[in-house]
């Protein structure tokens, strides 16, 4: 890992999303016309270099903190000048963060410490003002002629230790002279003070003032006690349909890699996915998914090139975070993605389970061929038949002939085999238990570190009825994952059918606190748990939950323990209504199917459930 110190220089537009709403084209004109008269020639002259470029602002570097200033100070009584004649609420002003400090070499890319500071004291800056770090005034002192105002130790964001900071109060050229004192104010009469108090109390609630209505906390179901996220469908702007998979992918590896992190609450794709196509309104979305932050971004091809863009917004605040613009070579797309990824990570100021990396989510790929052919086949599996089961394998076949050490591909062949065991859609059970111990085992060996081959195994040794394996191993890959909501559904039904309906409805909780929208057969066995626990009233709104989104052997499922539950509240009518419902969602249900399909660590529970069912009309044959 190569590093090296530098002077790292962040600029950033005061009010993008507001100018950009009052007038589109002409801030993007205007910032363009700076950009090629002003900003990068400037640049140029002071011997930087352009690092990276955002919608709103860009990263640079210099090799020498006197240069960096000295550019700074330039740009910004020249972009007074320029946009004298542009009236106030449409002025294009920039705000300038410079730290002398230590950075990591990735690329073209520079990242570490020292940059993160140097993007926070950009955000401490006044409109049309320049904030430095201690450590770049330290070099400063005898080389630049500069007046100072200090800002003292700053405690910055995401930042742990503060920062000490300095205003840059002079305009200029720059020249070879010590830095002033201090400036210091007269004492001034107490109304012309409150005045002044006044003045500048506007001039920040101007500059601070939120980009949209905040999320109102109060209106959220569930606390915000630890850093919460929903990552939102990436926008399709390509004009081809066919790239929909391609956006949504995006999405959903952001969404797998932030499972990793421990300490951070992360929207399952289920709930985060139900805004798509719809128009954004974050604070709306915050509230209803009871999270702090939204990502959202899009998906633009050019030819052989893409851009995608992202954001991170924090909705209790009002502003956006972090935003970037990526034109990179097709070739280049998982490099996007994972940048995106780390930058979110930075933000957040979270760490990933130890011993992984932003980049080594079990979803990643060496070639986009094959993530493509991924995503084709993850497409098909969640409809959950056995046709397109079928496509997903003879897929899954194309992808390892690809990629023979794809983590994500010996997996779900493991899984989706299993799964032609748990519904019978295979003649040899044998072999299908074979192959999906096979390649789980090949998963695991391949990355010890991602949940995939664990979790696969899991789902198989359940299916065999090996319930107390299949718990240990479910735990082993939410220590990996712990945000993922998948992996803590599958883990909830396991204590549910091992006779722990307690640790499953906790579990069940966690669950939907993350996937408001889980599949019904989540829903289905948290209501269930809830009947083992003796709480039937409570399953009942569960099961309803289910209803909304189940299909073909669910919904009998879900009849079948609204029956159960209506008879232990002795509802007799709702019971027997539930019973012909679920009859008439599967003519050919009996007590025999339900015997080979259900799996109970406990046979005497099973057998009571069934002499229930039985005993309200589910026919024997």
């Amino acid at each position: 890992m190569e590093r090296r110190l530098a002077a790292i220089f962040a600029l950033d537009m005061v009010g993008y999303s507001r100018l950009m709403d009052i007038d589109e084209a002409g801030t993007l004109h205007r910032q363009r016309v700076h950009r090629a008269e002003l900003i990068d020639p400037t640049i140029e002259k002071f011997n930087g270099r352009i690092v990276k470029l955002m919608g709103d602002g860009m990263l640079v570097e210099f090799a020498s903190v006197v240069d960096a200033v000295g550019c700074a100070v330039a740009i910004q009584p020249a972009m007074v000048e320029r946009e004298a004649d542009v009236s106030e609420d449409r002025r294009i002003q920039y705000r300038i963060g410079i730290n002398l400090g230590d950075i990591v070499i990735e690329g073209d890319d520079i990242l570490g410490h020292g940059v993160n500071i140097a993007a926070r004291l950009e955000g401490l800056a006044q409109p049309g003002g320049v904030v430095i770090s201690g450590t770049a005034y330290d070099h400063l002192k005898t080389n630049v002629d500069v007046n100072y105002e200090s800002l003292g130790d700053v405690q910055v964001k995401n930042i742990e230790d503060p920062v000490r900071a300095y205003r840059v109060l002079a305009e200029g050229e720059v020249a070879v002279a010590p830095p002033k004192p201090k400036r210091r104010w007269p004492v001034v009469p107490t109304a012309a003070a409150v005045l002044l108090a006044l003045l500048v109390g506007g001039a920040w609630w101007w500059t601070e003032r939120p980009e949209f209505v905040p999320a109102d906390s109060a209106k959220m179901q569930h606390a915000l006690d630890k850093p919460s996220i929903a990552v939102l469908a990436f926008d399709n702007r390509t004009g081809d349909p066919e790239q929909e998979n391609v956006s949504d992918g995006i999405s959903e590896d952001i969404i797998s890699t932030l499972a990793r992190l421990p300490d951070v609450v992360v929207i399952a794709r289920n709930s985060s996915f139900s805004y798509k196509g719809k128009a954004a309104d974050v604070r709306q979305i915050a509230e209803d998914l009871s999270v702090q932050y939204v990502v959202e971004g899009s998906l633009q091809s050019f030819g052989d090139d893409v851009r995608i863009t992202a954001q991170l917004i924090d909705a209790l605040s009002g502003h956006h975070v972090w935003s970037q613009k990526f034109d990179r070579p097709r070739a280049e797309f998982f490099t996007v993605r994972d940048e995106i990824t780390f930058r979110i990570i930075q933000e957040l100021n979270a760490k990933l389970v130890e011993g992984t990396t932003y980049a080594s989510s079990s979803n990643s790929f060496k070639t986009l061929d094959a993530w493509l052919l991924a995503r084709k086949a993850a497409s098909h599996s969640w409809l959950f038949n056995k046709a397109d089961n079928q496509i997903a394998l003879d897929l899954l076949d194309r992808i390892l002939k690809i990629e023979p050490d794809s983590v994500w591909a010996n997996s779900r062949v493991s899984q989706w085999n299993a799964r032609e065991i748990v519904f019978g859609w295979t003649d040899d059970r044998e072999a299908a238990v074979q192959t999906a111990a096979e390649y789980a085992e090949k998963a695991i060996a391949l990355d010890p570190t991602a949940p995939d081959g664990y979790d696969a195994m899991a789902f198989l040794r359940f299916n065999q009825g090996r319930i107390e394996e299949a718990i240990e191993l479910q735990e082993q890959a939410l220590d990996l994952a712990p945000g993922d909501s998948d992996l803590l559904t599958l883990l909830a039904l396991y204590f549910q059918k091992d006779g722990q309906p307690d640790r499953a409805i906790e579990t069940f909780e966690r669950a939907v606190r993350t996937d408001r929208l889980a599949a019904a057969w989540a829903w289905e066995n948290y209501g269930e748990s809830m009947i083992m626990a003796g709480r039937y009233e409570e399953s009942i709104p569960i099961y309803f939950e289910a209803l909304k989104t189940g299909k073909g052997f669910m919904v009998t499922e879900i009849h079948l323990g609204l029956a159960i539950a209506y008879d232990h509240l002795g509802q007799d009518d709702k019971a027997q209504d539930a019973i012909r419902a679920a009859i008439e969602s599967n003519p050919l249900l009996t007590i025999p199917y339900l015997r080979n399909f259900q799996r109970y660590k406990d046979q005497e529970y099973k057998n009571r459930w069934l002499a229930k069912l039985k005993r309200l009309g589910v026919p024997e044959e």
